[in-house]
């Protein structure tokens, strides 16, 4: 989930001259420094970040090192100056940014874990919480494949719900490759695309033998295999704080990927029922909720008539808010 924060919508009119029109003789710090002054005007978040993200962009400089050189004041980018062109472009990108429109939209990729990916509007941009939940996934997998005594067991089967860009998936498809078979679904065709194409530039073209994604809700998913990992990024903010969020996301990335429903639980609630049918017997769901879900979480779990799921735990990520949930199938469904 993202930070709230107050700002006015941002247009432009013919009449009204661009804070981001630069002189020709302005050279890339000073030009980067007046683009940080006026994001941060304009309560974009993390300004100088932004500036340097786009004007390696317009720059055409190399995705994985031209952000780093600039960010870094290079010595031999200190005197240089914009081309027209070069000025005219990252004029508009700033442009965009200076209405909240998300970096990674702009930049049409991220960087997320260990790779790069494309990113597209409105499919959910990938969080930093998502990474911890990885390293938590691919912790469980390994002990998984550690347990396996024999290659007769097979490949460990996991189920990424609601993958949006793919990124859960992928990354553990490509920590395990031909030991760990990954099924991805999301309700949105845009998201099955997309992470088709991530799952191809980064597993390769024969990403299928390892990921392979289909259109599916939680709620409709059926399977003929048992898998032995559930992950979920769901939607989980509840409708009453969706107006706070930030406008970089609100206005920009999915509703439909972001919103839980009043209690922001409407998916969490489809994936739980569902688990039975989708697992063996001692399978292990992994989530990111909202803050405000792990009780709650508990609480209705326990509640209910049905035994076949059992609460585990749940786990803080980085910045100590309780954001992680794992829960067991204790039987499975048999049909």
């Amino acid at each position: 989930s993202s930070s709230s924060s107050s700002s006015s919508s941002f247009s432009f009119s013919s009449s009204s001259s661009s804070p981001f029109l630069f002189n020709n003789n302005e050279t890339i710090p000073e030009i980067l420094s007046n683009t940080t002054k006026s994001f941060h005007n304009l309560n974009i978040p993390e300004p100088h970040l932004s500036s340097c993200h786009l004007l390696s962009h317009a720059l055409n400089l190399p995705y994985d090192t031209g952000f780093a050189t600039l960010l870094h004041h290079s010595s031999e980018m200190s005197s240089q100056c914009l081309t027209p062109s070069q000025s005219q472009t990252y004029q508009k990108l700033c442009e965009r940014r200076a209405r909240h429109e998300p970096l990674q939209y702009i930049l049409e990729k991220w960087d997320f874990y260990d790779f790069t990916i494309t990113c597209r509007e409105p499919i959910l941009c990938p969080r930093s919480e998502t990474e911890e939940l990885v390293e938590i996934v691919l912790g469980r997998v390994r002990e998984s494949l550690a347990r396996r005594t024999t290659t007769t067991e097979g490949v460990v089967r996991v189920l990424d719900v609601g993958c949006g860009t793919g990124v859960i998936g992928i990354a553990i498809a490509k920590h395990f490759s031909g030991t760990v078979e990954v099924t991805a679904i999301d309700v949105e065709s845009a998201a099955v695309r997309l992470s088709r194409d991530n799952a191809k530039f980064v597993l390769g073209d024969d990403y299928r033998e390892s990921y392979r994604v289909e259109r599916a809700s939680a709620a409709s998913f059926e399977t003929g295999e048992k898998f032995d990992i559930v992950v979920s990024n769901p939607p989980y903010i509840p409708e009453g704080d969706m107006s706070r969020l930030s406008p970089d996301v609100v206005d920009y990335e999915s509703w439909r990927a972001l919103c839980g429903g009043d209690d922001g639980m409407d998916v969490i609630r489809d994936i739980v029922r569902m688990l039975p049918k989708w697992m063996r017997g001692g399978g292990e769901l992994w989530m990111e909720v909202d803050t405000s879900h792990p009780k709650l979480i508990q609480n209705w779990i326990e509640g209910r008539e049905e035994d076949n799921v059992a609460f585990i735990e749940s786990r803080k990520d980085l910045s100590g808010r309780d954001r992680f949930v794992m829960m067991r199938v204790v039987h499975s469904s048999q049909e």
